[in-house]
């Protein structure tokens, strides 16, 4: 499963001139498995925002990888399935997977789509809250290989670009 990276210049840099943008609406509530609901882009922390889906092969093959991950200290980490119910995305994710792993639920990829532009599975980001919302640091596309030294300094380069 080869890590593809793509910066933030790719989505927001060329549009915006910055190594972060505004991104427009990266605010969403979402519900976990239990009923609880998850609020990201208002808490100012930092957040690896992943979608996913059931239906998707390389999804698939990288959620074990994602669940033993373990971010960089002062990042927290949600999965977003963006299946059609929990029964599609429970029968990929797994039983054993960490008691502390937030997983939510994007029923027809509304957060995906009208939030982030993301139409192609697996995506994520690294987003920084803040008052006026979260401003997006780095955006992968495709398969991340989530335990690699690499993808952990290029999580602190890009935290650290905007200190």
């Amino acid at each position: 499963m080869p890590t593809r990276f793509v910066t933030v210049l790719t989505l927001c840099g060329l549009v915006f001139g910055s190594t972060g943008c505004r991104a427009r609406g990266v605010e969403f509530d979402l519900k976990d498995r239990s009923g609880k609901v998850w609020s990201v882009g208002r808490g100012g922390e930092v957040w690896v925002v992943h979608f996913w889906a059931s239906w998707c092969a390389p999804c698939v093959e990288e959620v074990p990888e994602w669940v033993r991950w373990r971010p960089p200290s002062g990042v927290r980490k949600i999965a977003i399935s963006v299946d059609e119910s929990w029964a599609d995305a429970n029968r990929i994710w797994p039983k054993s997977a960490h008691l502390g792993e937030v997983l939510v639920l994007d029923i027809g990829g509304t957060v995906a789509k009208d939030h982030f532009g993301s139409f192609e599975y697996p995506e994520s980001y690294l987003i920084r809250e803040g008052q006026d919302g979260a401003v997006v640091l780095h955006k992968w596309v495709g398969p991340v290989r989530w335990e690699s030294p690499i993808l952990k300094r290029e999580i602190e380069e890009a935290i650290a670009r905007v200190r």
